[in-house]
C-alpha cells in the first residue's frame, strides 16, 4: 500500500490549519495466536499506514505500541484492555 504525494499534501493542508490528532492503528505481533490467520500483508499494511501518518508535520501522532492477545481478539477488534489503553493515551489530548 502506497499513499500518493497528493494525498499527503491534502492531509498536510488539514494539519496546517487545524489541530490534528492522529491515532495510529496499533501494530499486532505477527505471531499472535488467533482463530483466523492474517496474511503478512495485513501486518505490513498497518506499519505502512502508521509510517504515512508520522509524515504529517505538526500533527499529534498517538502510537499505542504492539498489541497481542491481551489487547485484541483477532488482530482487528480490541479487547476491553486494548480499548482502555487507547483511550488513556487519547484522553491526554482531548
Amino acid at each position: 500500500m502506497v499513499y500518493s504525494r497528493d494525498y499527503l499534501r491534502c492531509v498536510q493542508g488539514i494539519a496546517d490549519s487545524n489541530r490534528l490528532i492522529v491515532l495510529n492503528t496499533p501494530s499486532v505481533n505477527e505471531d499472535i495466536s488467533i482463530q483466523r490467520d492474517r496474511p503478512a500483508v495485513f501486518f505490513s499494511g498497518i506499519e505502512q499506514s502508521n509510517q504515512f501518518n508520522r509524515q504529517i508535520s505538526g500533527a499529534i501522532i498517538i502510537d499505542c505500541g504492539v498489541f497481542d492477545i491481551e489487547q485484541t481478539y483477532d488482530a482487528v477488534h480490541f479487547t476491553v484492555a486494548g480499548n482502555e489503553l487507547i483511550m488513556n493515551q487519547l484522553r491526554a489530548y482531548l
